[in-house]
């Protein structure tokens, strides 16, 4: 049963399954981001951290874009102070949540993803792109240098070199460039991403959450500690993955022949 988290304005969301959909919601404006976006985005991956029934989320866009970056008429800064600075979270802090949250983020990349909605796609921890869609940074075409993340991740992803190539030309990067280069995960028909996207996000929620969440922290922490780090941390990890109810019920389903039956504690 679907329950609504937040007005349908500009982002809408439900939970299908355990699994929260985000839905970015200005198909007029091909889901151009606002400081309110931003803020509504901060709110609802907060909420998630606090709510144990959300055990994945997905991302995408209303309409034929996934997101076409700052919405440039509505007075969004591009740089300077962060926004509304009496709320606690800072301008791009919102989007540090998504590596944080404990459960899989996937976007259901729909449509272009351009500037800062790029961002937002590699943000996510797995990337589903429909046939048609592209990532456009096009940063470089307002004389801008990247922001939301895209100079920490993307690196990561493709390499230096590929990274300064695309972010200098303002490339657009079409689906079969992305998934051949790790961009994409998936590549479906246009028509097939929410559900391929939906498909996955359901498969892990009935999965060991508790190990995927640290398994993430893992992943992330890796890309920059040293080798002896993470191998301690590891330990301290293992631990506490040892400790839930996932592990004992893993042990007893294996004794027992079974298919497990997890609940992500």
């Amino acid at each position: 049963m679907a329950s609504n988290h937040t007005p349908p304005s500009m982002l809408k969301s439900e939970i299908l399954d355990s699994t929260l959909v985000i839905t970015m919601n200005r198909p007029e404006r091909l889901n151009a981001l606002t400081d309110e976006m931003k803020i509504l985005f901060r709110d609802l991956l907060l909420s998630v951290r606090d709510n144990a029934e959300i055990r994945a989320v997905v991302v995408t866009g209303e309409g034929r874009a996934f997101c076409s970056g700052a919405d440039l008429s509505s007075g969004s800064k591009l740089s300077g102070e962060d926004i509304l600075p009496s709320r606690p979270a800072p301008r791009f802090g919102w989007l540090e949540l998504f590596h944080k949250l404990p459960v899989p983020v996937i976007a259901a990349v729909n449509g272009p993803a351009v500037g800062g909605g790029f961002g937002i796609a590699l943000a996510c921890d797995i990337r589903v792109m429909g046939e048609g869609s592209y990532f456009y940074p096009a940063f470089t075409d307002r004389g801008l240098a990247a922001d939301n993340g895209v100079s920490w991740m993307l690196p990561r992803l493709v390499g230096p070199a590929k990274a300064l190539r695309w972010l200098w030309d303002a490339s657009r990067i079409y689906s079969d460039e992305a998934l051949q280069t790790g961009l994409a995960d998936l590549v479906v028909a246009d028509e097939k991403v929410l559900e391929e996207a939906l498909g996955l996000a359901q498969k892990w929620a009935k999965g060991p959450t508790v190990a995927y969440g640290l398994i993430k922290d893992q992943v992330y922490t890796g890309l920059t500690e040293e080798y002896g780090t993470q191998l301690i941390a590891e330990e301290f990890q293992q631990a506490r993955a040892s400790a839930s109810e996932d592990v004992a019920e893993g042990i007893s389903a294996f004794r027992e022949k079974r298919t497990p039956e997890f609940r992500g504690r």
